[in-house]
């Protein structure tokens, strides 16, 4: 069976490209709706764990 010959990337190589980080974005317009609905979204799961009330909670819970 021939053999195959494998070069591998020097450590060194590696890192340096590795290394640099990506161009920053300029930050676009928010969009204040979706924060609000975030907001809203958050706070109705706060609620449904705070409360902790549904139908599979009452039939396990009593």
């Amino acid at each position: 069976m021939p053999q195959t010959e494998v070069q591998v990337p020097s450590q060194q190589a590696v890192t340096a490209t590795a290394a640099q980080p990506a161009p920053a974005r300029a930050p676009g317009p928010r969009l204040h709706a979706l924060d609000a609905l975030r907001v809203v979204a958050a706070l109705a799961v706060l609620a449904f764990h705070f409360t902790g009330v549904d139908a599979a909670t009452k039939a396990n819970w009593g």
